[in-house]
């Protein structure tokens, strides 16, 4: 411990410092760190910040100011086979600590930093709002505001009810479809998908790199700095396109509207019915504006046809609403004409038909024109089956068109047969040709 003279000053009476093979003297110390520093051969720079300073013990007045440093050096190192470690000093007294100038030493500037992200690079990146699966492999895009700076980033869609991940897809810098705005990806094919893959999905990144040469012209690492990725529409929403194709007629009693419903099915690469669906079938009136006519149920095969009383000409059209595992569907606008004025036309075919496993038969397919061309006639219109004897036709018996349209008749002597249709108070009558049965 320090004596304090008579003039108030400090004097060290005696101070250990330990070093590497001897003890020394604080009035030495410069001494021999000099001396040691010029026996140092490419030792390494010792950079000191102001938390590991450390200095000699000195015994302060608490009503004395501090003593001013005069000059900085650097603490000596100990060679390792590794690193240079600075050898351990003493620890000075806490109010020494606090009261005594750190030295002054030159910081240099730090390397790049562990998972950088710069701003200096920005990628954006527009993700399409759906995705409508209608085929295999279905491809969608991906716009890109395509900067230099972009060496690779890969992008993830998971879903987020389950965290299931759909694919992951690469866009390169080098690629001409980046640069240019637009880069085309395809989902996976039915081989990788397992069940319905419908649900929104949120677009990741999964990793991302700087282009090399762009990096080290900006003072960049490519290895550990990394460019900024902007995603909008970040989230996805994927589902099977579905199809409600429409067919009109004309009929005599009104519009007749069929079609057959179906989605595409990821798993199996194909075209399903939807059973039980409920499709809306409207028209557009004079304001232009679509008004539901009637709602339709499909059955078990998606199938639907139904007859809309309405004898104006006009526009339809059918929509399906989505659901949760498909897009809703619209069908193309369809015309039709106004009901023709006055009983509809009708004609009537006979072909013989040879039957290998019972008797042969004629067949004659009825169809009716209301002013929109023919149509197969339905279930129940009247035709007579005529033979001619003499010269003469005569009705020896009167059958009635099944659902398709179609009448036959087996003959069972020979002569000449042929097939009228009875006029109706809708439709016109008319004959078929004649064939003879030998």
């Amino acid at each position: 411990m320090a004596d304090e003279d008579v003039n108030g000053t400090s004097a060290i009476e005696q101070t250990e410092v330990v070093s590497v093979d001897e003890v020394i003297s604080p009035e030495v110390a410069v001494e021999a760190e000099e001396a040691e520093a010029s026996e140092e051969i490419d030792s390494p720079e010792v950079v000191v910040t102001e938390d590991d300073a450390t200095e000699l013990p000195v015994d302060v007045d608490s009503n004395d100011p501090a003593p001013e440093a005069e000059g900085s050096t650097a603490a000596p190192v100990v060679p390792a086979e590794e690193e240079p470690v600075a050898p351990e000093l003493p620890v000075a007294p806490k109010s020494a600590q606090q009261k005594s100038a750190a030295p002054s030493v030159k910081v240099e500037a730090p390397g790049p930093v562990a998972d950088a992200i710069t701003k200096k690079c920005t990628v954006t990146l527009t993700m399409p709002k759906t995705i409508k699966v209608s085929r295999e492999n279905q491809a969608f895009h991906i716009g890109t505001k395509g900067t230099s700076c972009l060496d690779r980033v890969e992008i993830t869609l998971r879903r987020a009810s389950d965290n299931l991940e759909l694919d992951s897809w690469n866009i390169y810098g080098s690629d001409s479809q980046y640069q240019t705005g637009r880069v085309t990806k395809e989902l996976p094919s039915s081989y990788w998908i397992n069940g319905n893959i419908a649900g929104k999905y949120v677009a990741e990144v999964s990793s991302r790199s700087l282009n090399y040469s762009w990096a080290n012209s900006n003072n960049l690492s490519a290895w550990s700095d990394y460019p900024t990725i902007n995603i909008v529409n970040k989230t996805v929403d994927v589902r099977a396109a579905a199809s409600a194709p429409l067919k009109l007629q004309r009929e005599i009693s009104g519009v007749r509207l069929t079609s057959t419903v179906t989605r595409f099915d990821a798993s199996n690469n194909k075209m399903i019915a939807l059973p039980n669906r409920q499709v809306s079938l409207q028209k557009k009136n004079s304001a232009g504006n679509w008004v539901t006519k009637k709602t339709v149920t499909m059955n078990w095969k998606g199938k639907y046809s139904t007859l809309i009383k309405d004898s104006k000409k006009g526009t339809w059209r059918a929509v399906l609403p989505a659901n949760s595992s498909a897009f809703g569907a619209t069908s193309a606008a369809k015309s039709v004409v106004k009901k023709s004025s006055g009983k509809a036309k009708t004609k009537v075919s006979n072909e013989y038909v040879y039957n290998w496993s019972g008797p042969s038969y004629y067949q004659g397919t009825v169809k009716i024109n209301a002013g929109g061309g023919y149509y197969k006639a339905p279930a129940g219109v009247k035709v007579r089956v005529q033979k001619k004897t003499n010269g003469a036709w005569s009705t020896f018996k009167t059958v009635k068109t099944n659902s398709a349209g179609n009448v036959k008749y087996a003959p069972t002597k020979s002569g000449s047969y042929r097939f009228v249709v009875k006029a109706s108070s809708t439709y016109k009558s008319s004959k078929s040709s004649s064939k003879s049965y030998y």
